[in-house]
């Protein structure tokens, strides 16, 4: 029979703990990762660019040069998005603000040449007052244009004794699509 010391008992009890604790480390040991993210700001939010405006028969792709008696017409304008992600217009705004109504007769009567949609004392953004005409939502891609079409929004009356006309100034609201 073999016959142990004191000190190879000790020794044998700490190569154990020694062997025990290494084990129990590995299974406790926490690793981690570092890294970094950033998002923007980039490029500032730009206005879409307007590049061409017309008024045409409601319906019909062929500009018109003055409004006749009984006319419905639409305003196309066409903008291009410079921002470097896709853009939907949704609301097409003819404003109050520099509205004029031109021509012979009784055009500048009251209820001659009419605006056609839902009139605001204040569309935000800086238009201010002005009628929303019935538009069909657009999407313009990052770099691309788009034509928005105010439908129906100029009415002259029938009664009109002479050809009308109009300046106006518009507005195309939009947002990120």
């Amino acid at each position: 029979m073999r016959k142990f010391t004191r000190s190879s008992i000790l020794l044998a009890t700490f190569a154990a703990s020694v062997a025990a604790g290494v084990g129990i480390a590995h299974a406790v040991v926490a690793v981690y990762g570092f890294g970094e993210v950033s998002v923007g700001p980039g490029d500032e939010v730009k206005n879409l660019k307007f590049t061409n405006a017309n008024v045409a028969r409601a319906g019909s792709s062929a500009t018109v040069v003055n409004l006749s008696p009984g006319g419905t017409y639409d305003i196309r304008a066409t903008f291009t998005n410079e921002n470097t992600f896709a853009v939907s217009a949704t609301k097409f705004v003819l404003r109050e603000d520099g509205l004029k109504v031109t021509g012979g007769g009784n055009c500048k009567d009251k209820d001659i040449v009419k605006i056609v949609g839902e009139y605001a004392k204040d569309w935000g953004g800086g238009i201010g007052a002005g009628w929303e005409l019935p538009a069909n939502p657009k999407q313009a891609d990052a770099g691309g244009g788009l034509q928005m079409i105010g439908e129906r929004g100029i009415k002259v009356s029938d009664q009109a004794t002479a050809v009308c006309g109009i300046t106006a100034k518009f507005a195309v609201i939009g947002q990120a699509a």
